[in-house]
């Protein structure tokens, strides 16, 4: 969650997060793993009148980013909880 900024405003900075995921393996049991993340961003008030709503939103983003592929961040957009696949 942040605050004071937009969601366009950090739409770079989570785009910086899932790039660094994406290309920093680890160890586990001897295994190498690699990991992805899948990222929604809303904002209040412009996508809800409360943290629920704005959760909500972030959270159908999100969905858009999984069903887009991995390594993804979609700014939600009024019409996405329809079934909408609005992208950035």
């Amino acid at each position: 969650m942040y605050v004071e900024a937009g969601k366009h405003d950090i739409e770079a900075a989570v785009q910086r997060l899932i790039v660094q995921m994406r290309d920093t393996p680890f160890e586990h049991d001897g295994k190498r793993l690699m990991t992805t993340l899948s990222a929604g961003i809303a904002s209040y008030p412009d996508d809800g009148v409360d943290v629920q709503d704005v959760m909500a939103r972030a959270d159908e983003a999100m969905y858009v980013s999984k069903r887009r592929g991995k390594s993804m961040v979609t700014i939600y957009r009024e019409g996405m909880e329809e079934g909408g696949t609005d992208e950035k």
